[in-house]
Parts: C-alpha cells; sequence; structure tokens
C-alpha cells in the first residue's frame, strides 16, 4: 500500500516538473521575440540627430556666409537664373525692342511717317540700342546647368555665353550701321542687323508659355502677330515698288498703288441737328423726282452728274491722312495676296508679275502654316478632353479594385516602382527563375512564349500586372515562389517593377492589407488547383522575410501555450480524479481494516 503511494507522489513530482520546464521554455521563448520586435521598432523610430545637424547645417552657414559678403563682392558676382522673375521681365523688355525694329525699319519707307517722325526714331533707336547693349552684357551673368549642376561662376558663365553662337550674333546686332543715316538719312534698311537679336523672341515666347495660365489663347496671340509682321513687311514693299514706278500717276486699273483705289468716304451731312438725327425735307430727292427709277434714263452719266451735283452741299467726305491711305491699301493688299484671295489689278510688266509670283508663293506656305497651328490648337484643346475622358473611364474600372485598398498603401506602392525599358526580344523573366519581381506593363507589349521561344501563348499589352504570385511567398503553392512562364519583350516596352523586399517593407504597417492579398492569391490559386494544405511548421518558409517568420513563430508559440493551458487544467482535473480515487480506495481500506 505504502510503495503505490510513492509511486504515485513520484509521478506527480517528474509530471509537474517536466510542465514547468516545458512553460519556463515557452515564456523565455515569448520574451525573446518580445524584445525582437521591440528592438526592431525602436531601431526604425531611432533619429540620428548627428546626421539631420550634418545635413541641414552647412546650408544655413553657407547661407550666412553669403549674406556676409560685402556689397561690393556681392554685385560683382551677382548672376540671373533663366527661371526668375528678373530675368523675364528684362527678356519683355527686350522684345519690346526687338518687335520695334520689326516694325519700324520698313515703315520709313512711307515718306509722311519719315517726315513727320524722324526725330522721334531716332530717339527710340538710341533706346533700345542701349537696351541691346545691357542685354549683351547681362547675358554673361546668365546661369546655366552642366551635368545637373547650375553654375554660377562669374568666369564660367562669361566662358559659357562667348562659345555660344548668339554671342556673336548679339555683336553684330550693336554694330552702329546707323550712322549710314548722316549719309542718306533715308536709309532705314541700314538697322536691318538689329533683326539678329530677335532670337530672344522665341526666349520670350518659350519663358511665358511656362508661366501663362492660358497658352492657348497665348498661341492664338502669337500666330496673329506673325502674321502681322508678315502682312506689314510685304505691304511695306508693295508700296516701296509703288514709289519706283512713280504711284502718283497710277490709275485704278493699274497694279501698283493708287490714290483711286482708296477714296475717301462720303457720308450725307444734309438736315442734321445737334442730336444728329436727320430731317427728311432738306434731304429729299423729290426736287429731282427721275433719280428714283434710275433704268430710265437713256443716258446714265448725265444723271449720275446731276446726282453728283444734288448732294455736293449736302455731304461730306471724312478726310484721311496720305499715311493712313497708302499703309491701309498696301496692308489690304498684302494680306489679300499672301492668303491666296486675289482679287486684285492684273501686273504691268515682267518685275511685277514675278513679284507677284512670289507673293503667292510665299502666301501658300504661310496659308498652310496658319491652318496646320490653328488645327493643332484645336486638336490640343479636344485632346485634353478625350485623355480625360479616356483616363476617366480607365478609373472607373480601376476603382473596382483599389476601392478596398487602404490610399497610403497605394501611395507608398507607387514610389516603390521602378521604371525599366526592355529591348526587342529581350527575356523580362525565364521558367523556373525564383521570383523576386512583380511587373506593370507601362507602354509597349510583351509575349508569353514557350521554353524555346518559338511558340507564343498570349500577348500582354499596357496595363498588365505579371509576377505577383511569385512575391507574395503564399504557404502551399505547389510551384513555390519559381516562375511559371517565360515572359519575352516584343518591342520596346516600358515595364514598372516592385521588388518583393519592398512590397514587404510596405505591407509591414498594412497587416489588413496584406491578410486581403494573401487571401486573394490563394483563392486564384485554389482555382487553378496549385494550393495544398501546410502545417504551421510548412509556413515557416527559409526564403520568407524575417517579419514573417517572425510572425509565424508567434502564432505557433501561441497555439503552443494554448495547448499547454488545456493540458495543464487536464492534467490538473486528471490529479483532482486521482486524489479522490485514492482518497475513497484508502478509506475503504481502512474500514475494512476495522471491520
Amino acid at each position: 500500500m505504502s510503495s503505490s503511494v510513492e509511486t504515485g507522489q513520484t509521478v506527480a513530482v517528474i509530471t509537474q516538473t517536466t510542465f514547468q520546464r516545458v512553460v519556463r521554455t515557452m515564456m523565455v521563448i515569448k520574451c525573446w521575440v518580445r524584445a525582437m520586435r521591440e528592438q526592431r521598432k525602436q531601431q526604425e523610430k531611432n533619429v540620428d540627430l548627428d546626421n539631420v545637424r550634418r545635413v541641414f547645417e552647412p546650408a544655413t552657414h553657407v547661407a550666412k556666409v553669403k549674406e556676409s559678403k560685402p556689397l561690393h563682392k556681392r554685385i560683382l558676382g551677382w548672376s540671373m537664373d533663366e527661371t526668375s522673375t528678373v530675368f523675364y521681365l528684362w527678356t519683355s523688355v527686350v522684345f519690346i525692342g526687338c518687335w520695334y525694329n520689326l516694325i519700324t525699319i520698313v515703315v520709313m519707307v512711307f515718306e509722311e511717317v519719315q517726315r513727320s517722325f524722324y526725330q522721334s526714331w531716332i530717339t527710340f533707336n538710341i533706346v533700345f540700342d542701349c537696351v541691346f547693349l545691357c542685354d549683351l552684357v547681362l547675358l554673361t551673368r546668365r546661369q546655366f546647368v552642366e551635368d545637373g549642376v547650375r553654375v554660377k561662376g562669374v568666369k564660367e558663365m562669361f566662358m559659357h555665353r562667348i562659345k555660344s553662337k548668339y554671342f556673336y550674333l548679339d555683336i553684330l546686332c550693336i554694330i552702329p550701321t546707323d550712322l549710314l543715316l548722316y549719309l542718306k538719312p533715308d536709309f532705314s534698311l541700314s538697322r536691318l542687323n538689329r533683326l539678329l537679336k530677335c532670337y530672344r523672341v522665341s526666349e520670350f515666347n518659350a519663358l511665358t508659355e511656362i508661366r501663362t495660365l492660358f497658352p492657348n489663347l497665348f498661341r492664338i496671340t502669337k500666330l496673329i502677330f506673325t502674321c502681322f509682321i508678315i502682312f506689314h513687311w510685304n505691304g511695306c514693299l508693295y508700296f516701296f515698288i509703288s514709289v519706283l514706278y512713280n504711284f502718283p500717276s497710277a490709275t485704278i486699273e493699274n497694279w501698283i498703288f493708287s490714290y483711286d483705289k482708296i477714296p475717301d468716304p462720303i457720308f450725307i451731312s444734309c438736315g442734321v441737328d445737334d442730336d444728329f438725327n436727320v430731317t427728311e425735307s432738306e434731304c429729299s430727292t423729290d426736287i429731282i423726282p427721275p433719280l428714283r427709277i434710275f433704268e430710265e434714263y437713256d443716258n446714265m452719266t448725265q444723271e449720275v452728274d446731276l446726282a453728283m451735283m444734288y448732294w455736293a452741299n449736302r455731304s461730306q467726305a471724312i478726310s484721311f491722312t496720305k499715311f493712313v491711305k497708302q499703309y491701309a491699301l498696301s496692308f489690304y493688299w498684302s494680306a489679300l495676296t499672301l492668303v491666296t484671295l486675289g482679287e486684285q489689278p492684273s501686273p504691268n510688266n515682267t518685275f511685277q508679275n514675278a513679284f507677284e509670283i512670289c507673293d503667292t508663293l510665299l502666301g501658300l506656305v504661310l496659308f498652310a502654316v496658319i491652318v496646320g497651328d490653328v488645327g493643332n490648337m484645336v486638336t490640343t484643346m479636344n485632346m485634353k478632353r478625350s485623355n480625360f475622358e479616356e483616363v476617366l473611364d480607365g478609373c472607373k474600372s480601376y476603382m473596382i479594385y483599389r476601392w478596398e485598398c487602404e490610399p497610403n498603401l497605394l501611395y507608398e506602392l507607387i514610389l516603390k516602382l521602378e521604371l525599366r525599358v526592355y529591348s526587342p526580344m529581350d527575356y523580362v523573366c525565364k521558367k523556373g527563375d525564383v521570383g523576386t519581381e512583380m511587373y506593370i506593363v507601362k507602354e509597349g507589349s510583351v509575349e508569353v512564349v514557350s521554353e524555346d521561344g518559338t511558340k507564343v501563348f498570349v500577348q500582354l499589352g499596357e496595363g498588365t500586372v505579371f509576377g505577383e504570385l511569385s512575391i507574395l511567398n503564399i504557404p502551399g503553392n505547389k510551384n513555390g515562389n519559381r516562375r511559371t512562364a517565360n515572359v519575352r519583350s516584343v518591342g520596346y516596352s516600358d515595364l514598372y517593377v516592385l521588388s518583393k523586399d519592398d512590397l514587404w517593407a510596405a505591407l509591414r504597417e498594412y497587416p489588413d492589407a496584406k491578410y486581403s492579398l494573401m487571401e486573394k492569391g490563394k483563392s486564384i490559386l485554389a482555382k487553378d488547383n496549385l494550393l495544398e494544405e501546410v502545417t504551421d511548421e510548412q509556413e515557416l518558409e527559409q526564403d520568407a522575410p524575417v517579419e514573417e517568420q517572425l510572425e509565424a513563430a508567434a502564432k505557433i508559440i501561441r497555439e503552443i501555450e494554448a495547448q499547454l493551458d488545456m493540458a495543464e487544467k487536464n492534467f490538473k482535473v486528471c490529479m483532482l480524479v486521482v486524489c479522490f480515487v485514492y482518497t475513497r480506495s484508502c478509506n475503504s481500506l481502512t474500514t475494512a481494516c476495522h471491520l
């Protein structure tokens, strides 16, 4: 009896000792895992203040040194950034000077302008020549970018400007050819070299297109001004030819300019009171009744003369200056010719005929350019709406997949995408390779081919995603993390690439999204019968990320702890039953002995 009691006690002690050791081991593992997690979080949150100071303090130091420079050194070392407002305003001033020369150089062909505005013309010439001279100097202080670094050194900027071809245009532009005006005051073409500065007009247009909020309106305005300059020069050349052919003696049938082609407009002036109301009695034609039925007259010329005599003291002509008539008719002729409308008198000699032919050919090219530019602008404006609608349709279909995703996760994944370019026949991935990246086709197309590359199974276009199952590390995947197909680029293809490490680094902070992706991947594999049941130990793959291994280990530990708790409860119940049975047995034996 005593031996059985001792055996039961020994078993109880051994069982209790083993249980304590197992519990102690599990607690040690649990504490170690918790310590590793805390240490990793602390490393991620830790910020090296020394590195922060090292990054930001030099900039502050440079700013202080820059402010402490003497005034004369700051003036001598001054430079202009081509994207700054100061440079843009100065370019605007130069732009005005270029337009001034484009207009005034040829407009001096009109004698009335030359006689009335000659002194003003000379004054403005001097002003804008000074502007061009200052521009020559200031452009030597224009910053430039070399190998991705902005150069601000005075010597470097000066040498860079000298090596530029535009520097020589600036030199030729400021040559004082105006001195020829002392020999021939009406020789305004002596300033033709100033037009070499017109390359700055294109720079002004480029800077304005960057800054303006209405680019299409600016392009239309630019086209209008360009047409105006071409019409202006062509009209002035037409009048210059008319001067050579003695236009004062020309008639309305002549090809050259004639005052008969542009008479002064005549308005009725009889019976007009202070409120500009016409009194019918004073302007009535009842005095000459036949004028109302003009077709009844046999001699039309005589009746016209009578009508002119009648209205001679009842009308008033608005007189325009000679320059207005000359320029208006010349510009009108130029516009009609260059847009190929014609409706002008025929040329009277060979030279005029040759000039008309050249003008017509130039007009054909100009008209094609105008129509093309306007068409491009209309297409561009419509293209924005078409692209918007296309993107909107894509967004609608994409929102089905995006709706349940966290926006922050999507933003992080976008930042981690890497753009790669594949040449024709380049293999993106091969069958059997370990999958460490997934791909998104941005532009171009790829194809899935056989192992020898002779057979094409399917072609993937823009927006297609592939290779995502290889980087999810789905437990039970029969293919493992291996590629299941050969993918090859058809032509030049642009692919966005997301690596496995970047994906898991982003999913670390979004467990719900991770669970959703894993379940989505499992459903895809299960649909293709590529998923098998796995145990907890099989989930701890060697190539899985450390975080995933730790999470799986923690899961196993929790399950072991639950099992141990259950075993402990069962053990206690069993011990109580044993004790109860043992007590009953002892009591029964004691009773039997007494009896």
